[in-house]
């Protein structure tokens, strides 16, 4: 990371001082020659450093995006997947990347997708379609698998994965400021919802649920004060509602955060438990 320029002219005039050749100057002014030298010198050393700084950043961001086989590489390759019901969508390698002739955003239907590479050499992909997003049906996973295997690499085997999503349930004291009482449950629990859309997606590709960072994005909603989970719980979908698993307790972490079976999840489902009914506003006094 840069230095900041005073912190190389402090360097050279610390030197400067040492040396006995050159500790008689000792000018406390500002436009002093010497001062003056130190500091263009110290500059160019700041830009150059900020400049290897942006060189280091944008090398490592073509590094992850290339085509190593990184799970981030494979998740960004599963969001170009083009699928249509009526017109094939033939993939190429162009420089070892899988191409389609065509770009069409439009057919780009994967809008989920968790990429883990297991030990046994297959790359587990956890996929969901749509917004809301739902599992894939047989033909879109037979294409995205052929997809895959044109841009896979020798040895690695891709399991296409796609599931009904998890369901999350929470019970939690949400405390605002009154004056947002018209508008407080509809914000959370979008804010809720709108951090859940995110697991999984382009900004996150490992589908694990964090209480902190649930915390997080409902306290950044405006006119939340605070927030005490009482229970928080998650289940796959084919799993009984009364079987689900506590992550918080009765206001006791059990865990801090919690892989979902699906890769993605969404509010739960099961009548009576979603957010609006579970969720208890508290004004502030």
């Amino acid at each position: 990371m840069a230095q900041s320029i005073a912190y190389w002219q402090n360097k050279m005039l610390t030197a400067i001082a040492g040396d006995s050749k050159l500790s008689a100057m000792n000018s406390v002014s500002q436009v002093a020659i010497y001062r003056l030298l130190t500091f263009i010198v110290a500059t160019c050393i700041n830009i150059f450093e900020q400049t290897l700084d942006i060189f280091k950043i944008e090398m490592e961001g073509i590094a992850d995006e290339a085509a190593p086989g990184t799970n981030k590489w494979i998740q960004n390759e599963v969001f170009k997947f083009q699928y249509s019901t009526t017109t094939p969508q033939v993939v190429t390698l162009v420089d070892l990347i899988p191409t389609y002739a065509v770009i069409d955003e439009s057919l780009q239907i994967i809008t989920r997708c968790y990429v883990k590479t297991m030990s046994n050499k297959v790359v587990s992909v956890k996929v969901a379609k749509g917004e809301p997003p739902e599992a894939l049906d047989s033909l879109e996973k037979t294409s995205l698998t052929g997809y895959l295997n044109v841009g896979g690499f020798a040895g690695v085997l891709p399991s296409i994965i796609s599931l009904p999503p998890d369901k999350l349930y929470l019970v939690a004291d949400i405390y605002f400021d009154g004056n947002y009482a018209a508008i407080i449950k509809t914000n959370v629990i979008a804010g809720i919802n709108a951090f859940l859309s995110k697991l999984s997606s382009v900004d996150s590709f490992d589908g694990i649920v964090r209480v902190s960072a649930l915390e997080s994005a409902i306290l950044a909603v405006g006119g939340v004060t605070d927030i005490a989970i009482k229970d928080m719980a998650i289940r796959a979908d084919a799993t009984a509602f009364v079987d689900k698993t506590f992550i918080v307790q009765d206001y006791d972490l059990l865990f801090n955060k919690y892989p979902t079976t699906a890769g993605y999840i969404v509010e739960e489902t099961t009548s009576g438990e979603d957010f609006l009914t579970k969720l208890n506003f508290i004004p502030e006094s």
